[in-house]
């Protein structure tokens, strides 16, 4: 999921109670462009995002089979079913 999905869905989710009429978008929209300077100074310390470690030793072990390029496709999902079963 891209990051600009992300943002949509967060601020959809806020404005979920309500109708969207522009009065409850202009500050929910003021509200996030404060806490944009914030959030751009996490990503570029590298805390942007948090993750579980299950989730980073996934994503390595997925990229290091995705560079195996003599794999068969049948092979790599085999191995990513295998990788996923835990």
């Amino acid at each position: 999921m891209r990051q600009c999905d992300r943002w949509h869905r967060r601020l959809s989710l806020k404005a979920a109670d309500h109708k969207c009429s522009f009065y409850v978008l202009v500050p929910l929209l003021r509200r996030e462009a404060e806490y944009l300077p914030v959030q751009a100074q996490l990503v570029r310390e590298g805390t942007g995002r948090v993750r579980r470690n299950v989730y980073v030793n996934l994503d390595e072990q997925l990229g290091q089979l995705w560079e195996e390029y003599e794999l068969t496709t049948e092979d790599f999902l085999t191995k990513i079913g295998e990788t996923y079963a835990f």
